[in-house]
């Protein structure tokens, strides 16, 4: 809670309406009491800093509710509490206000094209406010998801311009895949003295496709002088490319120093600059030069890509991440990891960011509370959840964008029932029964004595390609020709493996491992075949 002690009455109704979220109550007090550009730098310290506070005069100056919650919501949105802005807005929305636009980019941010396209085409058909933005959105998402690459697109792209420096960059890109380099470098060209985005494609197509070194080494230069470090990370490979090694590494460094990620793997591979060095706080160079100061605390990772990747975590070590630096975290695209906790952890704690999250690894889940805020997760995609089993149900079906889900227990049953689940691992407990796998999935790992029966109810069997059984009793063979498209079987601690010789009439199988089993019927025709799958594994391809 924050501290009010300090504020006027005023000000600490207003910050307690705030935090209970009572937005038409909060959006009604500037029609009943006064509050001046002191106050409105006040909440702003309260609530959000310093970039809230223009919203914050906004609210204070509003005339009436919708005005105000339109406020609230830009309020919201600068703090990254997306989920509730979209809230506010859809009400400021729908009592008068022009906010589709905003609408429609924060359900972006959410994940949720659907809605954010929904909002876009209604500001876009109204000429509302921001509506340039709104035509590059969908001009965007018609070219780089739909593969779309008309002369529509082109319109809503080249409308979208004056509202986002990122749409010259698409437009290009659009051009170069229609194969019309020229105007492709025509309007990047065009466009590259004010827009600071452009340099970076502008030398890539230089390079690429008109072989022009000079003209590339320029536009990388300008974009290295304009803060863009990925363009000296360019630069440095086509000079080692032109077998100019010193001046390769001087902008590789260049490149490192300015935050490039893949330039310091290349130095720390090198064992160059000590990037891979530790500070007091035990954090390394690498990782100082390229993440924010206060994420620091919470993240590990390695230098080098082919080691392990960069994850967030979330323990009792040191203090609970705020929601916006979980939310700044899940944008970058990094796993959330929520480590045991000694006295159990609140869901609840992770604010508005839980809409955010995109990879969460729950590492004791019988120590989590609050499971009810999961359902918020609109933008999840990856699931895990270890340890022992919750000791309440989660209902993983409502999660419109989980692909890959871990689960165990009762859980399995909704994880199950998500249609959009491609990947499932689940661990069934002593005595559970088997849930029926209603989803379309891809992959199946499933561990326990009932994982046969787990088998035997996945109701799409045609679009299983890889299956993980661990521990099953009983399994008969025979339950796999089913699966027509199954290419790879891994069998380890199973007791009972009727029906193996079944293994060789599965269509499509190119990938059998048995390991630690027990009770495994013919035993030298498993081998055999493993063997006669291995071989023709390293078979060179037909032409």
């Amino acid at each position: 809670m924050t501290n009010t002690s300090e504020h006027p009455a005023r000000i600490e109704r207003a910050i307690a309406l705030f935090e209970a979220g009572e937005w038409d109550a909060l959006a009604d007090l500037p029609g009943a009491e006064t509050f001046d550009d002191d106050d409105a730098e006040s909440l702003a310290a309260a609530t959000g800093g310093e970039d809230s506070a223009e919203y914050w005069h906004d609210w204070a100056d509003a005339d009436d509710r919708g005005e105000a919650l339109s406020a609230i919501g830009c309020v919201l949105w600068s703090i990254e509490h997306d989920a509730d802005a979209v809230v506010v807005l859809e009400r400021a929305q729908a009592l008068g206000q022009d906010c589709a636009a905003n609408i429609g980019e924060l359900y972006v941010y959410l994940g949720d094209w659907p809605s954010a396209e929904r909002w876009f085409r209604l500001a876009l058909d109204a000429k509302a406010h921001w509506w340039e933005r709104a035509a590059y959105r969908l001009g965007e998402h018609a070219f780089e998801v739909d593969d779309q690459v008309g002369d529509d697109v082109i319109a809503l792209l080249e409308a979208g311009m004056t509202a986002a420096k990122e749409a010259v960059v698409v437009l290009g890109w659009l051009y170069r895949r229609r194969g019309d380099i020229d105007a492709a470098r025509r309007i990047l060209e065009e466009a590259h003295p004010d827009n600071d985005l452009v340099a970076l494609p502008l030398g890539n197509l230089l390079r690429d496709e008109f072989d022009d070194v000079e003209g590339a080494r320029a536009a990388y230069e300008a974009g290295y002088k304009g803060g863009d470090a990925n363009s000296a990370f360019n630069l440095a490979v086509m000079l080692e490319d032109l077998d100019h090694p010193e001046e390769a590494l001087e902008w590789m460094r260049k490149a490192a120093r300015g935050g490039d990620a893949a330039a310091r793997a290349d130095l720390t591979s090198r064992g160059d600059e000590g990037w891979a060095d530790h500070d007091e706080a035990g954090d390394p160079a690498w990782m100082r030069a390229l993440y924010r100061g206060d994420l620091l605390p919470h993240l590990q990772g390695a230098a080098l890509p082919g080691d392990y990747p960069t994850i967030f975590r979330i323990n009792d070590i040191v203090s609970t991440p705020a929601p916006g630096q979980i939310a700044h975290a899940a944008r970058l695209g990094w796993p959330i990891v929520i480590e045991p906790h000694a006295r159990g952890f609140d869901l609840a704690a992770l604010g508005t960011a839980i809409t955010a999250i995109r990879d969460l690894t729950i590492a004791d889940a019988a120590g989590i509370r609050g499971w009810s805020v999961l359902s918020d997760a609109r933008s999840l995609e990856e699931l895990e959840m270890d340890g022992s089993e919750p000791n309440e149900p989660v209902d993983l079906s409502v999660l419109p964008r989980l692909v890959d889900a871990s689960v165990r227990g009762r859980n399995a049953f909704s994880a199950a029932g998500n249609p959009a689940v491609r990947a499932l691992s689940m661990t069934l407990l002593d005595g559970q029964p088997a849930p029926d796998v209603q989803a379309p999935i891809e992959f199946f790992g499933v561990s326990g004595n009932a994982a046969g029966e787990a088998i035997a109810s996945i109701v799409q069997p045609e679009s299983l390609v890889q299956l993980v059984v661990i521990g099953a009793v009983g399994l008969d063979c025979a339950s796999l020709l089913r699966f027509p498209s199954l290419r790879d079987v891994e069998l380890r601690a199973c007791t009972g493996v009727t029906n193996t010789r079944m293994l060789e009439r599965i269509p499509r199988l190119d990938s059998l491992h048995v390991d630690d089993c027990r009770d495994v019927e013919d035993v030298a025709f498993v081998a055999g075949f493993v063997a006669r799958l291995e071989r023709a594994g390293e078979q060179p391809a037909d032409d």
